[in-house]
């Protein structure tokens, strides 16, 4: 079935936030990870905006690797995907989403899909680490993303997009009640 985990409102308490989801982890099938980021500065090697694991052995995760004005958008499932490349993600609110339907693996930038379609069938299944918003499973000062993430959703059973879309203007909602929670931490 579908199951929904999220978080919502823009957080300002540090990143990383690590969570600890209860039961079943494993995705094996469709699946949409979906988040909107407002990245402040580059300042670091590899910022991840999310990941379970760390390099080179992580199950899942993103990174947006190199300087300022050029940028590569990096899906790890689990070796890299470079999916975009030569962008700047400062200073700006993006919508992104990576979806799977099938075997086909899908990124979208604020509606358009980035890159072409990846064939992918990766059991994400990982029962030692946590999901980490903001950095590797291991917070590391090389890994860790300086900005805001709100909005971070991961939908299993359902690829929500499988063409270009209209980038959602309102909060993101669950489906179904598998909702991950974080520190509390005031909103903006």
């Amino acid at each position: 079935g579908i199951r929904d985990i999220g978080v919502t409102g823009v957080q300002t308490c540090a990143l990383p936030i690590s969570v600890r989801i209860a039961g079943n982890t494993t995705t094996t099938g469709d699946f949409t990870i979906e988040w909107f980021q407002y990245a402040t500065t580059v300042g670091n090697s590899f910022p991840r905006i999310f990941a379970i694991g760390n390099y080179p052995g992580q199950s899942i995760g993103v990174s947006q690797e190199g300087s300022y004005s050029s940028r590569t958008f990096y899906a790890w499932m689990p070796s890299a995907n470079a999916i975009e490349s030569g962008q700047n993600y400062t200073n700006t609110w993006i919508h992104f989403a990576i979806c799977r339907s099938g075997t086909s693996l899908r990124v979208f930038k604020n509606g358009t899909q980035i890159g072409t379609t990846l064939t992918n069938s990766t059991n994400f299944a990982d029962s030692t680490n946590a999901l980490r918003i903001g950095n590797e499973t291991s917070a590391s000062s090389a890994a860790a993303f300086k900005g805001y993430i709100t909005n971070f959703r991961w939908t299993k059973g359902q690829a929500l997009y499988t063409s270009n879309f209209t980038r959602p203007a309102a909060p993101l909602s669950a489906f179904r009640a598998w909702r991950m929670s974080v520190p509390s931490c005031s909103s903006v």
